[in-house]
């Protein structure tokens, strides 16, 4: 469900670290998911369609 390949460069904040498929969300198909380093439970969604951002709390 959730693919969060890790980005390389860890000192970029936020930091990509994959792309979501979930229609069940309302999202892009490749919605950009960024996790800051100070919250890492928490990830920050961002739809390409949208300017708006969106929190997501994510349960690994």
């Amino acid at each position: 469900m959730w693919e969060l390949p890790l980005f390389q460069n860890s000192t970029v904040k936020p930091k990509f670290v994959g792309t979501l498929t979930n229609s069940r969300k309302n999202f892009s198909k490749t919605t950009q998911i960024c996790v800051s380093e100070s919250a890492p439970s928490f990830m920050q969604i961002w739809a390409p369609t949208s300017s708006q951002s969106r929190e997501e709390n994510l349960t690994c």
